[in-house]
Protein backbone atom coordinates (compact mmCIF):
# COMPACT_ATOMS: atom_id res chain seq x y z
CA UNK A 1 0.00 0.00 0.00
CA UNK A 2 1.36 3.43 -0.47
CA UNK A 3 1.67 5.85 1.83
CA UNK A 4 -0.36 8.30 -0.13
CA UNK A 5 -3.33 5.69 0.12
CA UNK A 6 -2.92 4.74 3.61
CA UNK A 7 -2.53 8.56 4.34
CA UNK A 8 -6.06 9.04 2.42
CA UNK A 9 -7.81 6.33 4.65
CA UNK A 10 -6.26 7.72 7.97
CA UNK A 11 -6.93 11.09 7.42
CA UNK A 12 -2.91 12.39 6.89
CA UNK A 13 -1.02 13.57 4.34
CA UNK A 14 1.67 11.42 2.69
CA UNK A 15 4.22 13.23 4.61
CA UNK A 16 3.13 12.30 7.66
CA UNK A 17 3.12 9.19 7.09
CA UNK A 18 6.50 9.37 6.27
CA UNK A 19 7.27 10.60 9.61
CA UNK A 20 5.53 7.89 10.90
CA UNK A 21 7.68 5.70 8.81
CA UNK A 22 11.05 7.52 9.98
CA UNK A 23 10.48 8.25 13.72
CA UNK A 24 10.20 11.66 13.14
CA UNK A 25 6.99 12.16 14.77
CA UNK A 26 4.92 9.89 17.19
CA UNK A 27 1.79 7.93 16.66
CA UNK A 28 -0.82 8.36 18.99
CA UNK A 29 -3.03 5.26 20.10
CA UNK A 30 -6.08 6.46 18.25
CA UNK A 31 -4.05 7.08 14.80
CA UNK A 32 -2.32 3.71 15.04
CA UNK A 33 -5.90 2.08 15.69
CA UNK A 34 -7.31 3.34 12.32
CA UNK A 35 -3.86 2.42 10.28
CA UNK A 36 -4.21 -1.39 12.05
CA UNK A 37 -7.87 -1.40 10.59
CA UNK A 38 -6.85 0.43 7.59
CA UNK A 39 -4.30 -2.45 6.52
CA UNK A 40 -6.38 -5.27 7.83
CA UNK A 41 -3.00 -6.16 10.39
CA UNK A 42 -3.70 -6.86 14.39
CA UNK A 43 -2.20 -3.60 16.42
CA UNK A 44 0.61 -6.03 17.65
CA UNK A 45 1.87 -6.16 14.08
CA UNK A 46 3.44 -2.92 14.87
CA UNK A 47 4.99 -3.59 17.60
CA UNK A 48 8.45 -5.50 18.46
CA UNK A 49 8.16 -7.84 21.21
CA UNK A 50 11.95 -8.83 21.31
CA UNK A 51 13.57 -8.26 24.48
CA UNK A 52 16.88 -7.11 22.53
CA UNK A 53 15.52 -3.35 22.36
CA UNK A 54 18.67 -0.75 22.50
CA UNK A 55 18.55 2.00 24.32
CA UNK A 56 17.74 5.29 23.07
CA UNK A 57 20.42 8.02 22.79
CA UNK A 58 19.21 9.25 26.45
CA UNK A 59 20.14 5.77 27.76
CA UNK A 60 16.77 5.05 28.74
CA UNK A 61 14.68 2.33 27.35
CA UNK A 62 12.16 3.26 24.97
CA UNK A 63 8.97 2.52 27.35
CA UNK A 64 6.86 1.20 24.16
CA UNK A 65 9.48 -1.63 24.14
CA UNK A 66 7.89 -2.96 27.14
CA UNK A 67 6.00 -5.72 27.47
CA UNK A 68 3.55 -4.57 30.04
CA UNK A 69 2.89 -1.34 28.12
CA UNK A 70 2.34 -3.29 24.61
CA UNK A 71 -0.01 -5.19 26.65
CA UNK A 72 -1.84 -2.33 27.97
CA UNK A 73 -2.24 -0.72 24.57
CA UNK A 74 -3.75 -4.06 22.79
CA UNK A 75 -6.01 -4.18 25.17
CA UNK A 76 -6.95 -0.39 25.35
CA UNK A 77 -7.03 -0.12 21.92
CA UNK A 78 -9.94 -3.19 21.86
CA UNK A 79 -12.17 -0.92 24.16
CA UNK A 80 -15.07 0.87 22.34
CA UNK A 81 -16.49 2.97 24.93
CA UNK A 82 -14.75 6.23 24.63
CA UNK A 83 -15.90 6.67 28.67
CA UNK A 84 -14.58 3.30 29.70
CA UNK A 85 -11.03 4.26 27.67
CA UNK A 86 -10.82 7.97 29.65
CA UNK A 87 -11.64 6.19 33.02
CA UNK A 88 -8.71 3.33 31.42
CA UNK A 89 -6.02 6.67 31.34
CA UNK A 90 -7.22 8.07 34.56
CA UNK A 91 -6.76 5.45 36.72
CA UNK A 92 -3.07 4.24 34.86
CA UNK A 93 -2.52 8.17 35.82
CA UNK A 94 -3.51 7.58 39.10
CA UNK A 95 -0.97 4.43 39.47
CA UNK A 96 1.43 6.53 38.03
CA UNK A 97 1.55 9.70 40.53
CA UNK A 98 0.94 7.08 43.45
CA UNK A 99 3.97 5.51 42.38
CA UNK A 100 5.96 8.75 42.27
CA UNK A 101 5.19 9.44 45.51
CA UNK A 102 6.21 6.32 47.26
CA UNK A 103 9.75 6.39 45.59
CA UNK A 104 10.32 9.61 47.10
Amino acid sequence: MSQQKLGEMIGVTYQQIQKYENGTDRIGAGRLHQVSLSTDQPIEFFFSFSDDVEPRETGRQDILADDGVQRLIVSASKIKSRKLLDNLAQIAETFASTENVEAR
